[in-house]
């Protein structure tokens, strides 16, 4: 199917729902809709499908929005889109396309690029679009709800003022977070328990503390490695330093936090209670947990695409690292 991808002169109803579609975020999409380069694929004169481009750092243009028509997926069309936007990228002399997208319909994707220079970029997580990460494999479906109930109706997370058994139920949980970090060795997986249980810990110097959590694992994985002939570093394991946040540990904080909330499988949370709620829980669980509301509209506008990914947690914090200071770098400069 050739399609006809043309400028959009005038956004109509039918285009604003397609561009919701993708990215939920009504006040994100307003934010950047008036700075960008908009477009729309049409064939036969049906609307098939919406690109739009915002331009960034200098001479970098950035996919933030692609959507297709639900009846028309899965037949080549957000390609399409994709090998325009890196003709027009290049036809207007920007050095790199940045494909950062957050829709629910649209998965990170990289196009090679055919002129030599010319930089094509994407997210570098890994998609899945039929199993989602469930680490809490091991807990009975009572276990599950006693977790779920405590994260959502607790103030602050602390594994303190747990009963027994949920305290347990809980434990396990970021002990299959830890060991889905598929560390170097077993004793690097038992430091990033013991880490990643300290920021929901108030005893722990870690608790609500990332960069501490961060800052401490990297210690523990150079102390576990310190042969001569052993060149595994910390910093390298979690592509992390100077004290700030492992975009790795971040995606395992997520990562529980998803797991206490929904109690199993995302994709059954949400045909439950929706999309917009799963956004809400994991926003102020992650603000109670770190003390920050900061990137709270970019949880709200990727838990669509969230669902699609088998490690979610870390598309998450993937997404943050793509927007924070420093841009994928692998820590986040935000706290």
């Amino acid at each position: 199917m050739n399609l006809n991808i043309e400028t959009l002169n005038k956004l109509t109803e039918e285009h604003y729902k397609l561009l919701l579609e993708a990215d939920p975020n009504e006040k994100l999409i307003s934010k950047y809709l008036n700075r960008s380069f908009c477009f729309e694929a049409t064939y036969n004169n049906e609307l098939l499908g919406v690109l739009i481009l915002l331009p960034t750092h200098p001479e970098t243009l950035e996919v933030v929005n692609i959507a297709v028509i639900s009846t028309q997926r899965n037949k080549g069309i957000g390609h399409q889109l994709l090998t325009f936007a890196e003709k027009y990228a290049r036809n207007n002399n920007y050095k790199c396309l940045e494909i950062v997208t957050l829709g629910s319909y649209f998965l990170p994707a990289v196009i090679k690029p055919s002129v030599s220079g010319y930089s094509v970029l994407s997210g570098t997580v890994s998609a899945d679009t039929t199993s989602v990460s469930d680490i809490t494999d091991g807990l009975s479906n009572q276990e599950k709800t006693d977790v779920s109930t405590t994260l959502t109706e607790s103030k602050d997370i602390d594994i303190n003022t747990m009963d027994v058994s949920t305290q347990q139920a809980f434990k396990k949980i970021v002990r299959n977070a830890a060991e889905s970090l598929d560390l170097p060795s077993e004793a690097d997986t038992n430091d990033a328990y013991i880490q990643l249980l300290g920021i929901f810990d108030s005893t722990s110097e870690n608790y609500n503390n990332l960069s501490e959590a961060t800052s401490n694992l990297i210690d523990d994985i150079d102390s576990n490695h310190q042969s001569s002939f052993d060149f595994i570093s910390g910093s390298d394991v979690l592509a992390a330093q100077h004290g700030t946040v492992s975009v790795r540990l971040l995606g395992s904080t997520f990562n529980i936090l998803i797991a206490g909330i929904t109690g199993g499988p995302l994709s059954s949370y949400v045909r439950r209670r929706g999309f917009s709620a799963l956004a809400a829980a994991l926003e102020s669980r992650l603000a109670a947990t770190i003390h920050s509301n900061q990137f709270g509209y970019l949880i709200k506008g990727s838990v669509g695409a969230m669902v699609k990914f088998a490690d979610p947690g870390l598309y998450l914090a993937q997404v943050i690292d793509q927007h924070d200071k420093i841009r994928n770098n692998g820590w986040i400069e935000a706290w």
